[in-house]
C-alpha cells in the first residue's frame, strides 16, 4: 500500500500502475490463482469507467489481491519453449497431428490420432512434441494455490505417457526395433496402457510405510513411473534411480530439475558391465527397494535377491512388478492351420527361457523373502500389427524357421488384437 500510495502522490499515470499489474498477474502469479487476471482487469476497466480520486479504491483492491493471493511463475515455460523453437533444427510435425483433410492417403496425415474426448476423462496418451524433443518438459506446476490442486494429476499423466511407449514394459521375445518413436505409438495407439500402468503402480505402493526420512531405490527405473510416488514419501530421505542408458537418466533429470538439490533423485546407469550394487556407497541400506522386469529366470533371480537383502534394512520392503511370459499372449494364438503348427514350433525355441511359471519364481523369492505376498493381475491391450511390426517380426524372427513371407503377411498384417499381459505383483518384507 505504501508504495502504491507513493506512485499514485507522485502523480504516476494509473494506467500504467494497472498494466503493471496485469502483467504481473500472469508473470508472478500465474496458474497459483487464475482469478488474479480477472481481478486486476476488472478493476482496470471500473477505474477506466469511473476515474480518479474514487479509481482510487480499485487500485488498492488489485494491488491488495495480488499481494496476498498465492504466487507462480510457471509461465516462464513459454520463454523455456521459445528457445528450442529457436535454437533447433527443422523438425516436422508428428504425422498424427496433421491435418486428415489434406494428403490423408498419400501421406498417412491424421494416421493414429486419438481424440481425447473419446476417453475417459477426456485425455489419452500420445505424443504431441516432435521426436526429437521426446521427454521434454516445459510446465512444471508449483505446490501452491490452484496449481497445487491439479499438480499430481499433471505429473502422474506425464509419467504415464513416456512409460506407454518404453520398449521393457512387458517382457516379450518378439524382436522389434521401431524406426521411429511414431511406429511405438501407432503399434499401441489403441491400447490402455497409461491408465492401467497407474492403477497397478497405485495398488503396489499402497500401505507402503515410507516415512519422510527413509531412503528408496528403484531398480530399472526407465523413465520414472515407479520412482515419483516413493519419492513424494521420502522428502528428506535419499532417492537412487537405476536405469539403461543415458536417454532414461536425461528424462528423469530433466523431471527433476526444479527439485531442490537435496531432493534430487541420484541416478546410475546400469551398464550390464559391473555390479550395479557396488556403485552404491558402502553401508548404504534402503527402507524400500522397488523395480520391474528384474528377475529373468529363478536362477538369476537369486542373484539379485540376495543383492536387494544386503541393501535393505531391518523390516524393510521389497516391491516389484514382473512380467510372467509364460502366462502372457503369443503370436501363435492369432494364427491358425498350418501356419498356427509353424509358429508353436518356432515358440517352443523362442521362448524357452521364459518358460518358468510363477510357482518356480514364488519358490526363488521365498526363499530370501519368505514373508512376502503375491497378486496376479492381467493387462488386456488392443494392439496394431502394422507393416513395420509384421516387417520386423518376420525379417529378425520367423523368417529362419521356413514360414512363408505371403502367409505370414496375409495373417497378420495391419489385424488389430486384444494382446494379453500376465503381471505378478510382489511385496516382501526382511
Amino acid at each position: 500500500m505504501y508504495w502504491l500510495s507513493k506512485m499514485v502522490k507522485a502523480g504516476e499515470d494509473p494506467r500504467f500502475i494497472f498494466r503493471r499489474m496485469l502483467i504481473l498477474a500472469c508473470e508472478d502469479v500465474s496458474l497459483a490463482d487464475p482469478n488474479a487476471i480477472v481481478v486486476v482487469n476488472a478493476d482496470a476497466e471500473a477505474f477506466d469507467r469511473i476515474g480518479l480520486p474514487e479509481g482510487r479504491y480499485h487500485l488498492a483492491h488489485a494491488a491488495l489481491y495480488l499481494a496476498t493471493c498465492p504466487k507462480s511463475n510457471s509461465t516462464m515455460a513459454f520463454f523455456d519453449a521459445l528457445k528450442d523453437v529457436e535454437s533447433e533444427k527443422e523438425d516436422d510435425v508428428p504425422t498424427h497431428l496433421k491435418d486428415p483433410s489434406r494428403d490423408t492417403e498419400g501421406f498417412g496425415h491424421g494416421k493414429g490420432y486419438l481424440y481425447p474426448h473419446s476417453y475417459r476423462d477426456h485425455w489419452v496418451a500420445q505424443q504431441y512434441l516432435p521426436k526429437a524433443l521426446m521427454g521434454r518438459i516445459y510446465y512444471n506446476p508449483t505446490d501452491q494455490g490452484y496449481e497445487k490442486t491439479i499438480r499430481d494429476g499433471v505429473l502422474e499423466r506425464r509419467e504415464a505417457q513416456l512409460e506407454a511407449v518404453t520398449s521393457d514394459l512387458f517382457r516379450e521375445q518378439l524382436t522389434f526395433t521401431p524406426k521411429s518413436l511414431d511406429e511405438k505409438w501407432e503399434e499401441r495407439a489403441v491400447n490402455k496402457r497409461s491408465k492401467e500402468l497407474l492403477s497397478i503402480t497405485k495398488e503396489l505402493f499402497s500401505g507402503l510405510g515410507v516415512l519422510r526420512h527413509d531412503n528408496i531405490l528403484v531398480l530399472n527405473a526407465s523413465h520414472g513411473l515407479m520412482l515419483w510416488p516413493l519419492m513424494k514419501r521420502n522428502p528428506e530421505g535419499l532417492s537412487v534411480a537405476v536405469v539403461k542408458d543415458e536417454g532414461q537418466k536425461s528424462i528423469i533429470e530433466h523431471f527433476s530439475k526444479d527439485f531442490d538439490e537435496l531432493r534430487k533423485p541420484l541416478v546410475i546407469i546400469d551398464d550390464g558391465k559391473s555390479d550395479v550394487f557396488s556403485k552404491l556407497e558402502d553401508g548404504l541400506l534402503f527402507k524400500a527397494v522397488a523395480g520391474r522386469n528384474l528377475l529373468l529366470s529363478p536362477e538369476s533371480a537369486l542373484s539379485i535377491l540376495r543383492s536387494i537383502e544386503n541393501r535393505l534394512e531391518d523390516n524393510g520392503n521389497i516391491l516389484l512388478m514382473e512380467s510372467i511370459p509364460s502366462l502372457s499372449s503369443r503370436l501363435s494364438e492369432f494364427a491358425g492351420g498350418e501356419l498356427k503348427d509353424r509358429l508353436l514350433e518356432a515358440e517352443k525355441t523362442l521362448y524357452f527361457s521364459l518358460n518358468w511359471s510363477m510357482d518356480d519364481l514364488e519358490k526363488s523369492i521365498k526363499s530370501i523373502f519368505p514373508n512376502t505376498k503375491f497378486e496376479e493381475r492381467e493387462i488386456k491391450e488392443e494392439r496394431v500389427f502394422s507393416m513395420s511390426v509384421i516387417e520386423n517380426w518376420y525379417r529378425n524372427t520367423f523368417s529362419s524357421y521356413g514360414i512363408d513371407r505371403d502367409i505370414f503377411f496375409g495373417a497378420f498384417l495391419n489385424r488389430k488384437v486384444e494382446w494379453k499381459n500376465k503381471i505378478l505383483l510382489i511385496r516382501g518384507t526382511k
